[in-house]
């Protein structure tokens, strides 16, 4: 599976931390208190599995159209950075842009890493309380986007495909139901170029 477009959103978060001096000892005091935060996100295998768990917010002809709606994987990576101590970053504007003040509690985060990384408190929820003071904190359930087969020119891909995406881009002319036996749900996407 070819997974770099996905790489690339990844790391246009900058998901490592940034130094701006070197320590003033070796080893570092850190305490477990400062450290935990990011401790308890080190162990994801960035396998995405979160990521294909939760719906997507659109198409395009690249394939899944990840701004402002990065996944959950990049979010993970991204508060594993934010919240280590020894990271000197202004990450800011980047939280900003991840769309993560907005992004819901799925519930299909719960359980699914095979780290047993808790996706919602430990990353999702932390990195909502850092940066804002206020963040919305709305739950959404798991049935609210099934998992479809999409195929383009370029690209094909099983998405958690949102009903109100769905019925958008098929009434744009971009995407057309098509039937395959091997799947219940299948569809053909052709960007307008």
């Amino acid at each position: 599976m070819d997974t770099e477009a996905y790489e690339k959103v990844v790391y246009s978060y900058h998901p490592t931390i940034t130094r701006k001096s070197t320590p003033r000892t070796f080893p570092e005091i850190i305490s477990h208190d400062q450290m935990e935060p990011a401790y308890k996100l080190m162990s994801c295998l960035e396998c995405y599995a979160c990521t294909a768990a939760t719906p997507i917010k659109n198409l395009s002809r690249d394939g899944v159209d990840w701004t402002g709606s990065p996944g959950a994987t990049a979010l993970v990576l991204f508060a594993k950075a934010a919240l280590d101590p020894r990271d000197n970053l202004n990450r800011t504007q980047l939280a900003e842009a991840s769309g993560v003040k907005d992004i819901p509690l799925y519930s299909q985060l719960e359980g699914i890493c095979p780290n047993e990384i808790d996706i919602l408190n430990h990353a999702i929820i932390s990195i909502k309380k850092k940066f804002w003071t206020n963040p919305e904190m709305r739950t959404q359930t798991r049935d609210d986007a099934p998992s479809v087969f999409i195929k383009s020119k370029k690209w094909s891909a099983f998405v958690k495909l949102p009903e109100k995406t769905k019925l958008k881009l098929i009434e744009d002319g971009t995407l057309k139901s098509v039937k395959l036996k091997e799947f219940p749900e299948a569809y053909i996407y052709s960007a307008n170029d």
